[in-house]
């Protein structure tokens, strides 16, 4: 254990509240004492964490002797005041604090975060972006399934000033006579079904960031519809009248827009409005290998595990398809069917490569070949896969590049 995964003096808590937005905290005091209550005649909860006076009841070799001589600075006590609290999924009455532990009382969560909050978006862009993030301009996330781009909405709305909720609306999920109730509301008995009023996403999220997922999926005339409120933040609810909410805008797809109003699909006005403020492209892995590396660093970090070499060098190896949703999948399910904190490469990740690059194969494999023939086949299979990589090709199925090189020249 090295000391700076310790929580100590000027490392920062993020508290998530079960309802309201959540807050950040620098710790620079040396006792705090947090007071839950759900029912102030029923149940309350008190716990405190501190910096702790030398002495036996604080057991940890590994620091003791560090701190008495004067090393570093003190670490943090965390220390139930009645019933035990949950600290990372385990019932507890104290502990000594790392970063990345994560406290629950009821629906309510509090990270211990280390040096800096918004790390993802500090690490991750420029200090010009995040002065866009805080601004009310609108925004446009592009990037292919899976890499991300919900999670970066959330990001931007929780790193802006706006203090209304953030609304997720993914477009392609409703009927496009019910995506007009969905986005503006409705008022009772304004069509069969409506039996009480609605108030919709945009009035939702008034103050705040409406994230219209898959906005390629709108009809034209809906988007002539959204463009209207564009203008001026004015809307009309279906079967009422009009109203006006003040609301920020992030938008997405995974399509090309631009080819979608060459084919007429898409409006060239909604287009350019949208194009307008500020644009984001989310590449896939497959362009940034580096985004693998660092999701294998925090999942070891929050998770108290750690990769073998070989497992790193098979995700690096595999394309992801499905991007960074896919992987996260992947390796959420390896943590749940591990043996031990050492995740290593196993049946696991053979489903998912023989799954998907290898899966239509096996239905097209012809009756009359030998099984050299077919063994010729999956090894070409995978290296056109990895795009001519012999080397991870060979890596991935277990055989030497040699083997591979051998199979590739022969005639099938």
């Amino acid at each position: 254990m090295k000391k700076d995964d310790f929580f100590r003096s000027n490392d920062f808590l993020e508290i998530i509240p079960f309802r309201g937005r959540k807050t950040s905290i620098k710790i620079n005091r040396a006792n705090y004492l947090f007071s839950y209550a759900k029912n102030k005649d029923f149940y309350s909860k008190e716990f405190t964490f501190f910096l702790p006076i030398i002495d036996e009841k604080v057991d940890h070799a590994i620091l003791l002797k560090e701190i008495k001589e004067g090393k570093f600075q003190g670490f943090f006590y965390l220390e139930s005041l009645g019933d035990p609290i949950k600290v990372n999924e385990s019932l507890v009455f104290k502990k000594i604090l790392k970063i990345g532990d994560i406290l629950k009382v009821e629906h309510n969560i509090i990270k211990f975060k280390g040096k800096k909050v918004n790390s993802e978006i500090d690490q991750e862009f420029s200090p010009k972006l995040k002065k866009i993030f805080k601004t009310p301009l609108n925004i446009f996330l592009q990037g292919e399934t899976g890499v991300g781009k919900t999670r970066l909405a959330k990001k931007i709305h929780e790193f802006s000033y706006l203090s209304g909720r953030f609304v997720h609306l993914n477009l392609s999920a409703f009927s496009q006579n019910l995506l007009e109730s969905e986005l503006f509301g409705h008022k009772k008995g304004s069509f069969t079904g409506a039996i009480k009023d609605h108030q919709g996403a945009i009035f939702e999220a008034r103050e705040g960031t409406l994230f219209l997922d898959e906005i390629d999926s709108m009809t034209l005339d809906m988007q002539k519809k959204l463009l209207l409120f564009l203008d001026d933040k004015t809307y009309r609810v279906v079967g009422g009248g009009q109203k006006k909410a003040n609301v920020r805008l992030i938008f997405s797809s995974g399509r090309d827009l631009k080819k979608l109003v060459r084919e007429k699909i898409f409006r060239k006005d909604l287009y350019f409005r949208i194009i307008s403020n500020f644009q984001i492209y989310l590449c896939p892995l497959r362009e940034n290998r580096k985004k693998i590396t660092d999701f294998i660093k925090k999942f070891e970090l929050q998770n108290g595990v750690y990769f073998s070499v070989k497992l790193i060098d098979r995700l690096m190896s595999y394309n992801w398809p499905g991007n960074y949703r896919q992987l996260k999948g992947h390796v959420e399910k390896k943590y749940y069917l591990r043996t031990s904190d050492r995740l290593d490469v196993d049946w696991v990740d053979d489903q998912i490569i023989n799954g998907d690059d290898l899966g239509e194969f096996s239905k097209k494999i012809s009756f009359g070949k030998t099984l050299e023939d077919i063994k010729a086949e999956i090894i070409k299979s995978r290296v056109n896969f990895l795009e001519g990589d012999l080397k991870n090709a060979g890596h991935s199925l277990g055989i030497s590049e040699a083997t591979v090189k051998k199979n590739i020249l022969k005639k099938t």
